[in-house]
């Protein structure tokens, strides 16, 4: 119950004060209902603020590995271009094999047709949401890979620069959670 009270100090607008009073025999709302209720609304604002951030970091990531992709065949422009990393698939091949230094040359093109392959149909997987569990597990361990190459062949400061930790965390955050809502919803009455 509210009480407007002369003698209650006056706000800071000069306001007269209001004092809370409440009395033992005013029965008091149900906290537990209130509870309920904002906790069924914050879940279900959560829920969707969930969904929006996967789908933005599914298409992030899927396009950041098709970008990647098109780079190797010159769609983003020939080699020495601004912003382009190798321009053509002979550059890429090289990149490879400096990456991967520390395997034998011989591996460099198959590697690089490997890498490519799985970046691809990982990309396209996130992006689609077709084998989306997949995507984001292979994602994230080709990504842990890449940046475990990065680090034994150029120093820890390449695949920060690049964050490739970053991609590879947040795909597998991104596995997780596919994972978490598929046993959620299995168990769902």
């Amino acid at each position: 119950m509210l009480v407007m009270d002369e003698a209650a100090p006056a706000t800071a607008s000069g306001a007269p004060g209001v004092r809370l009073i409440v009395s033992r025999d005013m029965p008091l709302p149900d906290a537990g209902e209130f509870s309920k209720l904002d906790l069924a609304l914050s879940q279900r604002r959560l829920e969707r603020l969930l969904a929006a951030a996967e789908c933005g970091f599914r298409l992030a990531l899927g396009l950041t590995l098709l970008s990647a992709v098109g780079d190797r065949f010159g769609f983003w422009g020939p080699n020495g271009s601004p912003n382009v990393s190798w321009g053509d698939w002979e550059h890429f091949v090289h990149y490879c094999a400096a990456v991967n230094g520390f395997l034998p040359a011989a591996l460099a093109i198959p590697l690089a047709w490997l890498a490519t392959g799985l970046e691809t149909a990982f990309g396209a997987g996130l992006i689609s949401g077709v084998f989306l569990r997949t995507s984001a597990y292979g994602s994230a361990a080709l990504l842990g890979i890449f940046a475990a190459a990065m680090t034994i062949s150029f120093g820890i400061k390449s695949p920060l620069n690049f964050s490739v930790f970053v991609d590879a965390a947040g795909a597998l955050l991104l596995a997780l959670l596919v994972e978490y809502r598929r046993r959620v919803i299995a168990a769902a009455p």
